[in-house]
C-alpha cells in the first residue's frame, strides 16, 4: 500500500484534482483521484497489484502539475 500526502491550497480550492498512476511504459494504470476538493491536507491510498517503476502525476484545475517516481517492491 503506497499512501500519497498531498495539499490543495486556497487559491486552487474547489477545482478539480486528479492523481494518476502510470507504469513506466506511460501506461495509466490507476486514477485515484478525480474530484474537486476542498482547502487542506488530503491523501490517497494505491494497492498495486505489482511491482515496478511507477509515477504519480498530480493535476490542479487547468495546471499539469508534477510527477513523482516511485518503485514497487514485493
Amino acid at each position: 500500500e503506497l499512501t500519497i500526502p498531498f495539499r490543495i491550497s486556497e487559491s486552487n480550492s474547489q477545482e478539480n484534482v486528479k492523481i494518476t498512476i502510470f507504469n513506466s511504459l506511460g501506461v495509466e494504470v490507476a486514477v485515484l483521484v478525480n474530484e474537486n476538493l476542498s482547502t487542506g491536507n488530503h491523501e490517497v491510498k494505491w494497492h498495486p497489484k505489482e511491482s515496478g517503476l511507477f509515477f504519480v502525476r498530480m493535476e490542479v484545475g487547468q495546471n499539469h502539475g508534477s510527477s513523482t517516481k516511485v518503485i514497487i517492491n514485493r
